[in-house]
């Protein structure tokens, strides 16, 4: 038997290495939520909104006739948001319990397809997680060189690469935030470090979720890295959760090397103020 209505959805997106873990796990301490992990229902190489790419904006008969070959020839674009949103409504519930409230899905490259999420589901609300750059590149070789195999493992190729792309993440959370306003709140790994209990309260907020200081206390206390059972290192999916670990391992290769790519966005984020910061690096790396 289906729920009276739908769980409320949400997104917590962000370059991957930047916390979206430990704040979807805050998220479903909620006693009415419910984790997915890595779906990518929405994205547009592997999800719904591959669909989305064919559809035109034709209106009648013909122009559904002359429209590129795809799903436009069937549906004008209004058409087909309408039967998507029915499939990604109906996927939520089937990915959920069926007492949940909220849904709280993360794919933290659903980063590149708020848009499409925004319009399939115009009730859904986002979280963007953003963390230095520089320490989401000493995860990601971390994480590349044990259990990750999704690209180079060379320290200073990912370097380039996790500079790259952190960038880019940047700039979409940018986009996301001016087209979805309120429906999306950008959170820093470092906030959520310095002060769990407040940055708790306020996803909880955020996500319109009901709670009282109990619930912000236990949902600190059971996503607390120290407290977390699953096995954490070097090799992990879980490796630190130390913030500003990159000072103890980036050289002046590696962090010249990302300044090059990513150095005005280190300053526009408040990240770095020092555009000669690379030159307080020690000579030799340790990553």
């Amino acid at each position: 038997m289906e729920r009276a209505t739908d769980p409320l959805p949400v997104f917590v997106v962000g370059v991957p290495r930047s916390g979206t873990t430990w704040v979807q796990r805050m998220l479903v301490e909620h006693p009415d939520a419910w984790p997915l992990v890595e779906t990518y229902m929405f994205s547009r190489q592997i999800g719904l909104g591959a669909l989305l790419r064919s559809a035109g904006r034709a209106r009648d008969a013909d122009q559904l006739a002359e429209a590129p070959a795809g799903l436009g020839r069937l549906f004008s674009r209004p058409e087909l948001v309408d039967e998507v949103r029915v499939i990604a409504r109906r996927w939520l519930r089937r990915g959920s319990d069926p007492d949940a409230r909220f849904v709280v899905e993360k794919s933290p490259w659903h980063l590149r397809d708020l848009d499409v999420i925004a319009e399939v589901l115009p009730e859904a609300r986002y979280v963007h997680v953003v963390r230095d750059g520089r320490d989401v590149a000493v995860s990601l070789i971390a994480a590349r060189r044990t259990w990750s195999r999704e690209g180079p493992d060379r320290a200073m190729d990912v370097v380039r690469e996790a500079a790259v792309l952190w960038a880019d993440g940047i700039d979409r959370g940018r986009v996301a935030s001016a087209q979805l306003g309120d429906r999306l709140l950008e959170i820093r790994y470092e906030e959520i470090h310095a002060d769990p209990h407040a940055a708790s309260a306020r996803l909880f907020r955020h996500a319109g979720m009901p709670h009282d200081d109990e619930l912000v206390a236990r949902a600190v206390r059971t996503t607390d890295f120290e407290r977390i059972p699953e096995p954490k290192g070097e090799d992990r999916a879980l490796r630190a959760g130390r913030v500003g670990d990159w000072r103890a391992r980036f050289g002046m290769s590696a962090a010249i090397a990302f300044e090059r790519r990513a150095g005005e966005v280190l300053r526009e984020t408040g990240y770095e103020s020092d555009p000669r910061w690379w030159l307080r690096r020690p000579v030799r790396s340790r990553l």
